[in-house]
């Protein structure tokens, strides 16, 4: 089926539910992937420094024409503001095949890039397109 969405639209009810449920996710899930890959890196190599690598393949703009966030920038600023320090910092990687909105994304991640550099939890972010 074809995209017939614009560079940005409005969120719907179910992607607002649905991004609401993902910060929860992540907020939560973050530092136990970083924790249990610390312990499983000392365990299998004797070296605790590793990185989660976080994927979103189908980024889109990151953001919504009624101010909602997309699912890239709920993922940065889950680990980016998250209030404990994780073992192993995250990789962010967010995907996006439309030129359009690959370019909107970059542009709505520049704020974010000072932040990235200087966060522990986050190691890199990269946006592609495929």
């Amino acid at each position: 089926m074809a995209d017939t969405f614009p560079t940005l639209w409005e969120a719907d009810p179910h992607t607002v539910a649905k991004h609401a449920i993902l910060r929860r996710y992540l907020l939560a899930w973050f530092p136990i992937l970083s924790q249990q890959s610390s312990v499983l890196g000392q365990k299998m190599r004797g070296e605790g420094k590793q990185e989660i690598l976080y994927i979103d393949g189908f980024a889109g703009p990151g953001e919504y024409l009624n101010g909602f966030e997309g699912s890239p920038i709920i993922a940065l600023k889950s680990a980016l503001n998250h209030q404990s320090q994780f073992p192993n910092p995250i990789r962010m990687v967010f995907i996006e095949a439309r030129k359009d909105r690959f370019d909107h994304l970059q542009s709505v991640l520049a704020p974010h890039k000072t932040g990235v550099g200087e966060a522990r939890n986050i190691s890199a972010v990269e946006a592609q397109h495929v």
